[in-house]
């Protein structure tokens, strides 16, 4: 099925070669079709890209090592391709989910890659949102990776801040 990715004595991820094109080519597909994945794709341009992007997550869930991991597709209504989400666990607690977003308003947010911690499965709320750049993954993959895994070192969520309000 899928290959580990190397890790180094540095500690850091070499992604696995055969991942890293398929993760690239999606987001290539992705660069190339953005203005017709945003404005009313048909069903067949649908297809393709859920197709293509639950193929990438799995690789991506392969490159970060995550144990369980579960990769879904909403193709939404009729004004845009939907998205795809990735929610995988490295241990009991510490988990990301990563979201890929065909909205036209991604733009705004810097990036349609949304990522962030979770501490289990059906954590939907999770920690602080961040966001990745398609072209970030074309142009430097091993560095939108470590962005990625970053999260793990984290220690799962980040503390619960308590305010006193006098």
């Amino acid at each position: 099925m899928f290959q580990e990715a190397n890790v180094h004595e540095t500690g850091k991820t070499r992604p696995n070669s055969k991942n890293r094109r398929t993760i690239i080519d999606y987001f290539v597909f992705r660069q190339n079709n953005l203005d017709r994945l945003c404005d009313y794709p048909g069903p067949e341009l649908k297809k393709l890209h859920g197709r293509k992007g639950k193929k990438a997550l799995k690789c991506l869930a392969d490159d970060l090592a995550l144990t369980e991991f579960s990769v879904q597709y909403n193709p939404l209504g009729m004004i845009d391709a939907g998205y795809l989400a990735l929610m995988g666990m490295w241990n009991d607690t510490q988990g990301i989910y990563v979201s890929i977003s065909s909205s036209s308003v991604s733009s705004l947010t810097g990036g349609d890659v949304l990522y962030r911690t979770i501490g289990h499965m059906k954590d939907y709320t999770g920690g602080s949102n961040n966001f990745l750049s398609t072209n970030q993954f074309i142009k430097d993959y091993s560095n939108a990776l470590s962005r990625l895994l970053s999260l793990k070192k984290q220690n799962g969520r980040p503390p619960v801040k308590k305010y006193t309000i006098y």
